[in-house]
């Protein structure tokens, strides 16, 4: 589409971005990732905790271990 530029596009992904770090749920994930992360878990036994604890993703999903990597870089790159 026409309306579709690279601003647009620009701008919807700074919105995407914006509403997960915000996102309660992300940061109580977060929290226990750095704390079971310390314990040198790996990436899929923390979502396995993450799981068996209740949490979900932002969009209403189980946790895999490459979502807890993602969400350990954005933490780290802040």
């Amino acid at each position: 589409p026409q309306n579709l530029t690279n601003e647009a596009r620009l701008k919807g992904i700074e919105a995407t971005i914006q509403k997960a770090l915000n996102n309660e749920n992300n940061r109580k994930a977060t929290a226990l990732i750095i704390s079971l992360k310390k314990d040198n878990l790996s990436y899929r036994r923390i979502a396995f905790e993450l799981n068996k604890n209740g949490f979900k993703t932002s969009m209403g999903k189980e946790f895999s271990g490459s979502q807890v990597l993602f969400l350990l870089r954005r933490h780290l790159a802040q």
